[in-house]
């Protein structure tokens, strides 16, 4: 148990990490995912956005025709890897998502990501700590003391008055 707890921890400052790198309208999009991923009702953890709010989201005008922005945001999102780390000591290198699908509906245009199938379990947990821990709010921050900062004061949020040196 103590293998996968610290293999969960270590994934997960991964994604940590992958998402203080990602430009602020690529963190913003994968914490709009997290927020729709959800495998206890779809199984592959697919999720959907329509094409203007996946725009809006990236800040790429949403009534524009122009599909380069939008195939190179796109691009730029499947272009996520991460690591993971194996029982043997090796690492697994993968995508965070493995595809993008280009639905039509009803002359709407749908974008479904589908993340990689080793990091879906992960992603479950991410999830849960990023949100928990209000972790998507240092995601503005541009310094890694703004980030530690910000760390300290939820560690100590529900303590009341606290005086740091």
């Amino acid at each position: 148990m103590k293998k996968k707890s610290e293999k969960f921890r270590k994934i997960s400052e991964t994604l940590e990490n992958l998402c203080y790198k990602m430009p602020f309208p690529e963190r913003r999009f994968f914490t709009v995912y997290l927020a729709r991923f959800d495998t206890d009702n779809n199984a592959k953890g697919i999720v959907e956005f329509s094409v203007i709010e996946f725009r809006k989201i990236m800040e790429i005008d949403p009534y524009s025709d122009d599909m380069d922005s939008l195939r190179q945001a796109t691009d730029s999102i499947l272009n996520k890897i991460t690591e993971i780390p194996e029982h043997d000591g090796n690492s697994k290198i993968v995508p965070l998502l493995c595809d993008c699908r280009i639905l039509r509906n009803n002359n709407q245009i749908f974008l479904s990501f589908t993340p990689h199938r080793d990091i879906m379990p992960f992603l479950t947990d991410f999830k849960e700590k990023l949100f928990s821990n209000h972790i998507w709010n240092c995601f503005a921050l541009e310094s890694e003391s703004q980030i530690l900062m910000y760390k300290l004061l939820r560690y100590y949020f529900d303590l009341g008055i606290v005086e740091i040196n």
